[in-house]
C-alpha cells in the first residue's frame, strides 16, 4: 500500500497509521512516517478494507476505505479419494471439498493408475 502526501497537511505530519479490516476485524498493520508498506500474511481469495489514517499535532483523520481482494491460490488440506461399491469392474469415488479452497474450484481431477494385482484389495 501507498499514499501521497498531503497536499495540506495543516500542520507537520506526526504518523500515518494504515489499518485492514476483512471478517475477522480490524488490524494496525504499519504505523510511521513512510509513505508506503507491504502487508503480509493475508489470506487467499480474501476481500479487505484498508484505511490510512493521518495524524498532525491537533489530531487525526481517517481516509475513505480501499476494498481489495488477494489473489485465488491452490487449495490446501485437499482430502483422501475414499472408494466404495467396489465390484469386479467399477467403484465408486467420492472426496470432500477442500478444506481451505482458496478460490473457485473449477473442476477435479482422478488419476488412475493400473498395478499388477497382489492380492491385497481395498477393504
Amino acid at each position: 500500500a501507498s499514499w501521497s502526501v498531503a497536499s495540506q497537511p495543516n500542520g507537520v505530519i506526526t504518523m500515518y497509521n494504515v489499518f485492514i479490516s476483512s471478517v475477522d476485524g480490524e488490524e494496525l498493520v504499519f504505523s510511521g512516517l513512510a509513505v508506503s508498506t507491504v502487508i503480509t500474511n493475508l489470506q487467499p481469495f480474501t476481500d479487505y478494507s484498508l484505511t490510512l489514517q493521518v495524524c498532525n499535532n491537533a489530531g487525526c483523520v481517517n481516509s475513505t476505505q480501499t476494498a481489495v481482494s488477494t489473489l485465488q491460490a491452490t487449495p490446501e488440506e485437499v482430502s483422501t479419494p475414499v472408494p466404495s461399491s467396489i465390484t469386479s469392474d467399477s467403484l465408486q469415488l467420492s472426496w470432500l471439498t477442500p478444506a481451505q479452497p482458496n478460490g473457485v474450484i473449477l473442476g477435479y481431477e482422478v488419476f488412475r493408475r493400473e498395478s499388477p494385482f497382489t492380492g491385497q484389495g481395498v477393504s
